[in-house]
């Protein structure tokens, strides 16, 4: 058995199926004339049959459950079957890593599209087969003493895949052209990770991006857990071998398709990739952005792209939140988020006097509001756009300003979502912190997100439906100078 074989094996066995099912009522009508008919699941009770508006006796037909097939005594044409099925309810793992490594359990996290044992199996053999090259050597330093950095002083190597450790001992340290701090441990080096400014912020995104996204079966690409019992006395805390990505908060996209892959921090998914000029190599990012790292659109051909996905139709009640910073305003509107077609979606905008404004289509035409503050030039502006109905909420650092709408009305559609493009117009300037919540958020909120910066742990997480952080995977980041608010956990 190969390396990888034992880690889905150690994978699989981390999946338990819950007991129960779920009793979906269905009605489903099956074209065609006939005796037999083969339905879509397996009844389980409330059976009815109606043919041309009217109800089938029972003994006119005989149900097969388990075949899924019913069978009447007569030809009928066209039958409206109304029934119950049990569906099983979805897989949930444990995190038995959490529990040996820190002697509790991080969380279950549910998978729905999982079934049984045998289909976790197929889907863990997936990942890891396609993991395998280059392999995956993110690791976590846990310092096992009190003392700051020195050579001599030892520390515990965990490895994140197998959670096998072993003890090293720092044998030199040097510091970078960047004021960056390498320590090396036998002959591997590793980068300096500050907890204040680095650690807390980024392992809280990467239990967002790894434990309730692509990682709810593979669990094991970084160690780290919220709540961590963790000695917070020790300056490195967190980091990887240089060769591997410094301090590990790569999502599994950039790990595979390198930096123009643009994660969803929410739970939902909703993953984005970068087109243009120098998105492979990272160079669409900057290094001073409103919080941490920013996306920088040239205004010629770099755009971000997210699929289209149902929890992307806001509609009537809906929070967008983004920073923004230009070094001049555009000659006309330029896009900023765009998920508009035909008079259908929504889009918001750069307009030529620094003011922002939302479209809302609602099918034969559309609503816009505009607002009346602009973001300046040269320096970060936040900005949070709320609907509530018939009104619109902007929010310019936190500052409020209110719009009447005159209408409730909205439409969908299936067009996908782009960051800086409309497919003709690209924006020019730098985004950071893109979020979209399925919902109104309050004054109190909306200010929340920017005086804080960062905000997961609030109870509206579960109805953000997209953030896109933009942080810069390349090597060495940094937060800078930023005065980032973090809660205590």
């Amino acid at each position: 058995m190969t390396s990888w074989e034992r880690d889905v094996d150690r994978v699989v066995n981390h999946v338990r199926v819950k007991g129960g099912f779920e009793n979906i009522l269905t009605e489903e009508t099956i074209t065609g004339s006939g005796t037999t008919f083969t339905l879509t699941h397996k009844p389980s009770g409330s059976f009815k049959v109606v043919v041309g508006g009217s109800e089938v006796s029972p003994q006119n037909y005989t149900v097969d459950a388990e075949n899924k097939t019913v069978t009447f005594t007569t030809s009928q044409t066209n039958p409206t079957f109304t029934y119950t099925y049990n569906r099983p309810v979805v897989v949930e793992y444990q995190d038995d890593d959490s529990i040996n490594t820190y002697g509790e359990n991080y969380k279950e996290i549910p998978a729905p599209w999982l079934t049984d044992l045998a289909d976790a199996r197929k889907y863990a053999k997936e990942f890891v087969n396609a993991w395998r090259e280059p392999p995956v050597t993110c690791q976590l330093i846990r310092p096992t003493i009190d003392t700051t950095i020195d050579v001599n002083e030892k520390i515990t190597v965990v490895d994140s895949i197998r959670n096998e450790s072993e003890q090293l001992t720092i044998t030199k340290i040097v510091w970078d052209s960047n004021g960056r701090t390498i320590v090396t441990l036998g002959s591997n080096p590793y980068i300096e990770g500050d907890w204040k400014r680095e650690v807390q912020d980024r392992i809280k995104k990467i239990e967002r991006r790894f434990f309730e996204q692509d990682e709810q079966i593979f669990s094991r690409l970084i160690k780290h857990k919220l709540k961590a019992k963790l000695n917070l006395k020790v300056k490195v805390q967190y980091a990887s071998p240089v060769d591997s990505f410094l301090l590990g908060h790569l999502t599994l996209g950039r790990l595979r398709s390198g930096f123009d892959a643009e994660p969803d921090c929410s739970n939902n998914n909703n993953n984005g990739t970068w087109a243009g000029s120098g998105v492979t190599t990272g160079s669409q990012y900057t290094t001073s952005g409103w919080r941490l790292s920013a996306g920088q659109f040239n205004g010629t051909d770099r755009k971000i792209t997210v699929p289209h996905d149902a929890t992307l139709d806001i509609t009537t009640q809906f929070t967008i939140a983004f920073a923004i910073k230009v070094s001049a305003y555009p000659g006309s509107e330029t896009p900023i988020i765009h998920k508009y077609s035909s008079n259908t979606g929504y889009k918001v905008v750069l307009r030529s006097d620094g003011t922002i404004r939302i479209y809302i289509g609602q099918t034969t035409g559309y609503l816009s509001a505009t607002s009346t503050a602009t973001i300046g030039t040269g320096s970060w502006k936040h900005i949070v756009i709320v609907r509530n109905g018939t009104t619109i909420y902007f929010y310019f650092d936190g500052t409020q300003e209110t719009i009447n709408l005159g209408s409730t009305n909205s439409s969908t559609n299936t067009t996908n979502l782009t960051v800086g493009s409309d497919g003709t117009n690209y924006f020019s300037g730098e985004l950071d912190e893109i979020m979209i919540f399925n919902t109104n958020l309050s004054s109190a909120e909306a200010t929340e997100i920017y005086e804080k910066r960062f905000w997961d742990n609030h109870a509206r997480w579960a109805n953000c439906v997209l953030w896109l952080a933009m942080d810069n995977p390349k090597l060495g980041n940094r937060i800078g100078t930023k005065t980032t608010h973090y809660t205590d956990w």
